[in-house]
């Protein structure tokens, strides 16, 4: 608890880590909730599971304020390794998937989404 909560103002990352995904396991929930200033983190982790790797629920939800980001990796484009989904979604909302699905093929998946990546 006391690295989950160092530094922390609220209780809301300890209430992240309670509502975050337990398939997740302590140390990928500790990681996910840590600095959290809600329990919007878990939510985003949670629309991931059996969708994507527990490395992306944690890496593109990670200081997340909505699902966004969750929303983005869903829908980006098949193929796309984990990186590259970090590197798309992350801060992102569901219009960079969109956009990644629209560049034209030839493209790989990371130049698509470093062009995407924070694009709306």
């Amino acid at each position: 608890a006391a690295k989950l909560c160092e530094g922390a103002t609220s209780e809301a990352p300890a209430k992240c880590f309670e509502t975050s995904p337990r398939d997740l396991g302590i140390p990928l929930r500790r990681q996910l909730c840590h600095g959290a200033t809600s329990e919007a983190p878990a939510t985003c982790a949670a629309l991931g599971r059996n969708e994507v790797s527990k490395a992306v629920q944690v890496g593109v939800c990670r200081g997340a304020q909505s699902t966004g980001p969750m929303d983005c990796a869903t829908h980006a484009p098949f193929g796309s390794s984990d990186e590259d989904l970090g590197l798309l979604c992350r801060d992102a909302d569901p219009r960079a998937a969109a956009c990644a699905k629209e560049v034209p093929f030839g493209f790989s998946t990371r130049e698509r989404a470093t062009l995407c990546a924070r694009s709306v």
